[in-house]
């Protein structure tokens, strides 16, 4: 299964923050997602 998560924000750190937070918040035991996405315009 795939889920999509999509956030807004005035940065786009505030959005990609926004975005893990809702994904944090999911039940799911052996999900996995990535947390590498949008770093390179980040750093």
């Amino acid at each position: 299964r795939v889920r999509n998560v999509t956030a807004r924000g005035e940065t786009l750190q505030e959005a990609r923050d926004r975005a893990y937070a809702m994904v944090d918040g999911v039940d799911w035991p052996q999900g996995f997602f990535r947390r590498d996405i949008g770093w390179r315009a980040l750093k």
